[in-house]
């Protein structure tokens, strides 16, 4: 693809990740789109990784590298979004890494259909792949919507992930909207409104961006209290649908029982956490016979809010033997659930 007039920043937040860094920045220095802004916001890193910034840095002077103290990922991409210079934003997560040409469709993308955000497909790696499969893009697989039916398609986990990787935003919509500084899972408190403010969003199922799977990040790390607040934005989801988008409110209620359903699995037994599966179990109950007469849910989704009318405790164990087999790679989830 040749240089484009139109300048893209990509952000990447950076923070103790150096055994993965290196392979992340070469990935988009290898981007066939390239007239790119470089952003690396090295958030305090105790490791190596501020070195490794700035000799790329050296290298390429696409690259800017800022160095600040600890804030957490939602502090480091509001920064890079301050400091951008191009007129769409790209976000990447350091110790994930893209295809060669995952720049240049979003951009197609959104130049093609006039949308305010592109959207393509994230792979989940539990295992370290040096040799990633190149997928065919084809442009007519694509599949345009308006911000309620995008934020409708989301919710219900059908072809939008909700995480702010795997997307391209033109710039204005940051305009209003900053990722929630201190807060865990900022994305999940952050995408409902960008679309709501997006004209248009269009999705292409291409697996471009591969989501590394460590153990030390946050979504799989240890259970803390903390992360109850997945949960709180979820309800949140369903009271802005409520005002906003009242067609929709089913979806924002499937989506506020399914993280609920995932998190019970997950806290761990004893006193210390009572409060959060008391919590947690309310939130289900609430919800479950919504989702269960919801005919627009998955299958799957209504016979878990079906059986969970019964007991909590068989739908933990499946849970947890359906995300064991998925991070052995025996089964493969395409589409977020």
């Amino acid at each position: 693809m040749e240089k484009s007039d139109e300048l893209i920043s990509v952000i990447i937040p950076v923070y103790n990740v150096e055994a993965y860094l290196e392979r992340c920045i070469e990935s988009i220095r290898a981007q066939s789109y390239l007239n790119l802004d470089i952003i690396l916001v090295d958030d305090g890193s105790t490791d190596k990784c501020g070195e490794i910034c700035d000799a790329f840095a050296k290298e390429d002077n696409r690259i800017q590298v800022f160095h600040k103290k600890n804030g957490g990922l939602s502090d480091a991409r509001n920064f890079g979004i301050c400091h951008a210079k191009g007129e769409y934003i790209v976000f990447l997560d350091s110790d994930d890494f893209v295809l060669k040409d995952y720049i240049g469709h979003l951009y197609l993308l959104i130049k093609h259909f006039g949308s305010d955000i592109a959207v393509s497909c994230a792979k989940k790696v539990y295992s370290i792949e040096n040799n990633p499969n190149n997928e065919e893009f084809y442009l007519e697989k694509s599949l345009v919507f308006s911000s309620e039916e995008a934020l409708e398609d989301m919710l219900y986990r059908e072809n939008i992930p909700i995480y702010a990787c795997a997307k391209m935003y033109k710039r204005f919509l940051f305009l209003d909207v900053q990722f929630p500084k201190g807060e865990l899972f900022e994305d999940i408190s952050t995408t409902y409104r960008l679309f709501h403010c997006a004209r248009s969003v269009v999705f292409n199922p291409i697996s471009d961006y591969y989501y590394v799977q460590r153990q030390a990040s946050i979504v799989n790390s240890g259970y803390s209290s903390a992360k109850m607040v997945q949960i709180y934005n979820t309800e949140k989801i369903v009271e802005f649908a409520k005002q906003y988008y009242p067609n929709i409110i089913d979806a924002a209620k499937s989506k506020c029982f399914i993280t609920a359903l995932n998190y019970y699995r997950t806290i761990p037994a004893g006193k210390i956490f009572t409060k959060d599966r008391q919590y947690t179990k309310e939130v289900i109950k609430k919800y479950r016979a919504a989702v269960f007469a919801d005919k627009r849910n998955k299958k799957l989704i209504r016979a878990l809010a079906f059986f969970s009318f019964f007991s909590l405790e068989p739908l933990r164990l499946c849970g947890k033997a359906y995300q064991y087999l998925l991070e052995k790679e025996i089964i493969k989830a395409r589409k977020p659930i």
